[in-house]
């Protein structure tokens, strides 16, 4: 204590008053911007037109219901989704009953709610992982809920926690999906979810990724 107390004396005071005179000389990028959470816009996908559209801030609060909570997770799917279909492994051929075939290495999404009608069958399913009850999970997308049989799984590379969204492929044995294995959805760059949505401003900065777009090949015009 007391070598801390030393060293914050008269040259603890000078370099503090060398490190604010570094921070406030130092330039700040003009690409650098600091963004409010509070002033960010609020995008919700629209499954039925594939965009994303805005949301209104009256439909927005600090402190949300149990609806909001539920709500907030269906939109995380949702966007989850839309940038899975985007990846050349997914074939967005149809959202019922689809499969996994192991020898072109394509995964078809189905979804919980088709999984009964399917059984003996390996199927892909993007859901969250949930536990309703004390050490009993389950696999829930909008549709609906399974009991999630993780014993003999083998995992891919990440951290798998509740309520987070899962691949899983498996098949429904007695009311229960065995999953034999689980990952996590792929990402994709940024340049991808640019092409997606190009004038969609995720960001409220004032500007679209299409007219960023336009001002970059204005820049390489001049060059």
């Amino acid at each position: 204590v007391k070598l801390l107390e030393g060293s914050a004396g008269a040259n603890g005071a000078e370099s503090s008053r060398g490190t604010s005179a570094l921070f406030d000389s130092a330039p700040v990028p003009a690409e650098l911007v600091v963004l409010s959470a509070a002033d960010l816009p609020h995008y919700a996908y629209n499954e039925q037109l594939r965009q994303y559209t805005l949301r209104s801030p009256s439909d927005l609060a600090y402190f949300g219901t149990a609806d909001d909570k539920a709500l907030m997770f269906r939109e995380r799917y949702l966007a989850i989704k839309d940038r899975l279909l985007r990846n050349e492994q997914f074939a967005p051929r149809s959202d019922t009953i689809l499969s996994v075939n192991h020898e072109s290495h394509a995964f078809e999404l189905t979804t919980i709610d088709s999984l009964l009608g399917s059984p003996e069958r390996t199927v892909c399913v993007l859901g969250m992982i949930a536990q309703f009850e004390e050490g009993e999970y389950y696999l829930e997308d909008p549709t609906g809920a399974i009991p999630l049989q993780l014993e003999n799984t083998e995992l891919t590379t990440g951290m798998f926690t509740e309520n987070s969204f899962v691949l899983a492929e498996g098949g429904v044995e007695d009311g229960i999906f065995h999953a034999s294995g689980l990952g996590l959805p792929p990402a994709e760059t940024r340049e991808e979810t640019r092409r997606a949505h190009p004038r969609v401003d995720f960001l409220g900065t004032g500007t679209s990724s299409s007219s960023k777009d336009d001002f970059s090949r204005k820049c390489e015009d001049l060059v």
